[in-house]
């Protein structure tokens, strides 16, 4: 990784700017330990150079950057920013002025950004969106509980004895795991296999919350009490470390914002306001941006 990083630096992928900023918060990280909650908001800033750099270059006619980094920081410090949106705001004093500037930070890269393509599309004449499906709103989710993660898929099949190429595990966003199966066979061996894998007190730690599709299964993590204190788990009725079946804990900052259906859609030609019909719709199907999108193509 350290190899294709610096190949990228002698590309000339990264600005010396963006250069600057990862080896300024390196030194920050060094001097006080809070920087390293902000590490995560280098990666759409690596990302977004490559991505600009491409994009100049070959000037394709339609592209997309996707950007986590303010969702992220949403959800952590949410509390921090609006502690006014809690009940209890008043007699607890939730506002930190660290966490409450990391969502500061994170909105000004996301501005920074914006302003970048906005200009580049300004100058060739074309469209520029900002689209989410998703907003944020406050959440409480009651007493924290370190989450359980797997570290070693390979040890995980190994100790429920499946055959590790039969599974693929594919990418999602934690607490969640996505597995692609070989077979039905194999699906249903990891189902049956999954189910039976319980803290001490018989409670799933794989919740299964959708049906299959073509083989791939997902599956919750579930982290309870009772496993984050025994540190142990239950399979075929004997007891285990935890750290066997290639698995530990993960202990963040709990979250304090979560997912509402309330997106956003912003466009530098008011006129796409007006051919989605978004009037029409009390809560807006994403689907119909791809027919919005194909429209562009539909003369090529």
């Amino acid at each position: 990784e350290i190899r294709k990083f610096i190949r990228l630096i002698l590309g000339g992928f990264f600005s010396i700017k963006t250069i600057y900023k990862i080896i300024k918060h390196v030194f920050l990280e060094i001097f006080n330990n809070k920087y390293k909650t902000r590490r995560s908001m280098l990666q759409p800033i690596l990302g977004f150079d490559i991505y600009l750099n491409l994009l100049r270059k070959y000037k394709p006619q339609f592209s997309t950057f996707f950007s986590n980094h303010v969702a992220g920081v949403m959800h952590r410090y949410w509390k921090d920013s609006f502690p006014e949106d809690f009940e209890d705001y008043k007699e607890k004093n939730y506002r930190d002025s660290f966490n409450q500037s990391s969502l500061d930070l994170a909105l000004q890269i996301a501005d920074y950004q914006i302003g970048l393509l906005l200009n580049f599309q300004k100058k060739r004449g074309g469209k520029f969106w900002v689209v989410s499906a998703l907003g944020q709103e406050a959440v409480n989710w009651g007493e924290h509980i370190p989450e359980i993660t797997i570290e070693s898929e390979n040890n995980l099949l190994k100790m429920i004895s499946l055959e590790k190429t039969f599974y693929k595990f594919l990418p999602s966003m934690h607490p969640d795991i996505n597995i692609e199966c070989k077979d039905e066979e194999s699906l249903n061996n990891l189902r049956r296999f999954f189910s039976s894998l319980t803290d001490v007190e018989n409670t799933k730690l794989f919740i299964e919350r959708y049906k299959p599709v073509n083989k791939t299964i997902n599956f919750t993590l579930n982290s309870t009490k009772v496993l984050n204190k025994t540190k142990k788990v239950k399979y075929e009725d004997s007891t285990f470390d935890i750290s066997e079946f290639g698995m530990g804990f993960v202990d963040r900052d709990q979250g304090t914002g979560y997912h509402s259906p309330k997106g956003i859609f912003m466009s530098n030609f008011p006129s796409d306001i007006k051919s989605l019909d978004l009037d029409d719709y009390e809560c807006i199907d994403t689907t119909l941006f791809y027919d919005f999108i194909l429209s562009y193509f539909k003369n090529d």
